[in-house]
Parts: structure tokens; sequence; C-alpha cells
């Protein structure tokens, strides 16, 4: 049977000095293989601070940045809309077509 490490309590003086140290730290960089644009990094920054730096796993990091890449895809697609508007002449903008699929 496969155990894991028992985890501190997160009222324990240790965990606010822990959670502390962690809030001053830059946020975690990405894996290598995970390419994050410029405008990704304040999405991936808010993702990856939302829960204890010890507690991601690559995996996790790899999912965190296929989430950030997506919101600023989604982000683009909004802005264009924004521009251009939900139709183009007489039919509905491609912009839209690309968000409802995402």
């Amino acid at each position: 049977m496969k155990t894991t490490a028992r985890r501190h309590r997160s009222d324990s003086a240790k965990a606010a000095i822990a959670a502390a140290q962690a809030a001053a730290m830059e946020p975690i960089a990405p894996p290598a293989c995970v390419r994050l644009r410029e405008s990704d990094r304040p999405v991936w920054a808010a993702i990856v601070t939302a829960r204890a730096r010890d507690t991601w796993t690559d995996a996790d990091l790899i999912l965190a940045g296929q989430l950030a890449r997506t919101y600023g895809d989604i982000a683009q697609l909004e802005e264009l809309i924004d521009q251009q508007g939900m139709i183009l002449g007489d039919q509905v903008n491609p912009a839209c077509t690309l968000l409802d699929k995402m």
C-alpha cells in the first residue's frame, strides 16, 4: 500500500512562515516543454500562485500552461470581436466561431 507524506496543518506558525516566504518569491517558472507568450504570463502567475508552491507537479504545471495559453487565446479573440463586431457584413465574425469552439 502506497503512503503519502502527511500534510502539515495550514494554521500552524510553520505554515504561516512558509506561506509568507512563498508569497515573496516570483511565480513558479513554467517547465521547458511549456511555451508561454508574454501576454500569457499574468494568467500563468495567477494560476500558479493560487495554491501552495510545493504541491505543484510537472504534470500540473503543463496543464496550468495550457490553461494560461487558452485564456490568452480567448482574450485575443474577445478583443478582436470587440474591435470588429460580432457581424461582418452579413455573416457572423469568424472570431465568434473560433471562440465558440474553445
